[in-house]
């Protein structure tokens, strides 16, 4: 029995093709979403800090992305809508 083991993008199940599903194209992105964040805020506090930035002041950096996204998201999506 002959395999062929030059396709790339499909998967063998049984002996027949099967194409990697959205599924699991969506949970990749997501895993590698979480590694750069996990990156991200391991790395970012002491880079930061080493700018010079007081430890009381970086909670409010940290906490500045999401607040601005709550607060100015809504604003600006029905400014769009009109």
């Amino acid at each position: 029995m002959v395999h062929d083991t030059a396709d790339i993008g499909h998967w063998r199940v049984s002996g027949k093709k099967v194409q990697p599903t959205v599924a699991n194209d969506k949970a990749n992105t997501a895993g590698s979403l979480q590694i750069g964040w996990s990156v991200e805020l391991s790395n970012g506090s002491p880079y930061l800090l080493g700018l010079g930035i007081s430890k009381s002041f970086l909670a409010f950096v940290w906490i500045a992305g999401p607040l601005s996204g709550t607060l100015v998201q809504p604003y600006v999506g029905t400014k769009s809508d009109r």
